[in-house]
């Protein structure tokens, strides 16, 4: 099983987060982080990160409350930049679609300049960027349909299953990882 201390220095989020990337953050509290994305899909285009390594939008069962708390660091900031707010396009990519595994909310602005092929990545209305509204009413109805958070018994089989996934996936990762390394020194 991998540690929470070696999965955080995994996650290039997490580095991030930590301070141990040369990325500048723009933002950062106890619970959000926030940095330039280094393939900006228009003039400005951020990701507001939770600073607690979260997979993806769809491991915040019974959580949906960060979602709300994304977006309010999002919006604080368009505010602070003085965006025009009817220009922004802000939205999680959800899996298989996602590049980082690490939940984060993409805020592009302004969205008049983006290209057709951006636009179809940050599509409004897709199965795999979803608008937090789209994440929410999603994490409502896996938490029973009627946005009420699941109880304390189920909370913990949820998180158990989760935890399950999470070190499947962090084995087939650095299995991944070893099987590329060795194709690399085999070509040299």
């Amino acid at each position: 099983m991998q540690s929470q201390s070696s999965r955080r220095l995994a996650c290039i989020f997490c580095r991030i987060a930590d301070g141990l990337e040369r990325n500048p953050i723009l933002y950062r509290d106890d619970t959000y982080t926030v940095f330039r994305d280094r393939r900006p899909a228009s003039t400005n285009h951020l990701l507001v990160i939770t600073n607690e390594h979260v997979r993806d939008v769809t491991c915040l069962r019974g959580r949906a409350e960060v979602v709300d708390g994304l977006v309010h660091v999002a919006t604080t900031l368009l505010q602070k930049e003085d965006a025009d707010l009817g220009d922004v396009r802000v939205g999680f990519h959800v899996p298989p679609m996602v590049s980082v595994y690490h939940i984060h909310l993409h805020v592009i602005w302004p969205w008049s300049n983006t290209q057709c092929l951006v636009r179809w990545k940050y599509k409004r209305k897709s199965t795999w960027f979803w608008l937090p509204e789209t994440a929410k009413a999603w994490l409502r109805k896996q938490d029973g349909g009627d946005g009420a958070a699941p109880g304390r018994q189920q909370q913990q089989q949820q998180q158990q299953q989760h935890d399950q996934r999470q070190e499947r996936r962090d084995s087939d990762d650095q299995l991944e990882g070893v099987t590329r390394r060795v194709a690399q020194l085999s070509t040299n």
